[in-house]
């Protein structure tokens, strides 16, 4: 039993502070986090794999425009490069491609009825584009993605790279243009105190959002460090690629977790931090805080 003297909102023995919902506006610089991009379409865009099958071998014009599409779920459990749900992307398309095919037509209907009776304005405006997205997220170069939802059970939560041919849903937070050694530190052991002390909850699990990267006080660290962290990020990849056939939900179970993939995070937590952080990332989240006063 630890005594103090005062315990703040997060429960946490430090001073009084109150993570901002700063959905748009990120700490230092960084990239900017966004989630996926919202069909909105009451099935009509998305396709199972027996869909998209189908699709292809009836329609081969339809290959050009059917995506991967991957949520929170698909990102933890699909194995590398073999995807579980597709998607019509169907951005810059030309009408004459798909007007005349009635099985196309069907489901754009599907999508215009439901965003017309939708409550929200924003939603009601895209039933005149059944064929595309409801909101247009996706990066057009390689991008970090993290899922909306992860076991409270993992001691990291699995982040990744994906490439911008798949399609990023909802229930993703993704940020385009970051680089390895941002990586590294939204991977270490620090972040996921950070998370799992400021983070919703779904049940007990652990609800990630812009918002908990957007007041992360990112480490002001030497060009050194920051080559150090570089390595150590680039082995988490490394360790990850040595078992192509195993999900990510089955490489971060900690039951099962393979000890390259488990070393290589303990290397790159020493080198983020080895110290007692969750205090101290409250106290640099203070001080930035009073810096915007």
């Amino acid at each position: 039993m630890l005594k103090c003297e005062h315990i703040n909102p997060y429960l946490q023995p430090t001073v009084d502070i109150w993570i901002t919902n700063r959905t748009n506006i990120p700490r230092n610089n960084m990239p900017k986090m966004t989630t996926g991009s919202p069909p909105t379409d009451d099935g009509g865009l998305l396709l199972t794999v027996e869909e998209k099958e189908y699709f292809e071998e009836k329609y081969p014009i339809l290959k050009n425009y059917i995506r991967p599409f991957m949520g929170a779920r698909e990102f933890l459990h699909d194995k590398e490069g073999k995807y579980t749900r597709y998607c019509f992307w169907f951005e810059d398309i030309t009408p004459n491609l798909i007007s005349n095919i009635k099985e196309i037509s069907e489901r754009l209907l599907k999508v215009k009825t439901l965003r017309e009776k939708s409550n929200a304005d924003r939603i009601r405006k895209m039933a005149v584009y059944p064929y595309l997205f409801c909101q247009n997220r996706q990066p057009k170069t390689t991008y970090l993605i993290i899922p909306e939802h992860s076991s409270q059970n993992r001691k990291y939560i699995p982040i990744g790279f994906i490439e911008p041919i798949v399609i990023a849903s909802n229930a993703c937070s993704i940020i385009p243009n970051i680089s390895i050694y941002d990586f590294g530190i939204l991977t270490s052991n620090v972040h996921m105190a950070w998370t799992k002390i400021v983070c919703g909850r779904l049940k007990s699990d652990i609800r990630y959002s812009p918002a908990i990267y957007n007041n992360f006080p990112f480490p002001d660290l030497t060009q050194k460090h920051k080559l150090r962290i570089e390595k150590t990020a680039q082995e988490i990849l490394i360790a990850r690629s040595l078992f192509p056939e195993s999900s990510l939900a089955d490489l971060y179970n900690e039951l099962t977790m393979p000890k390259e993939l488990r070393k290589a995070h303990q290397e790159n937590d020493k080198a983020v931090t080895e110290s007692d952080c969750v205090a101290e990332l409250m106290k640099m989240y203070q001080k930035l805080v009073e810096e915007k006063k």
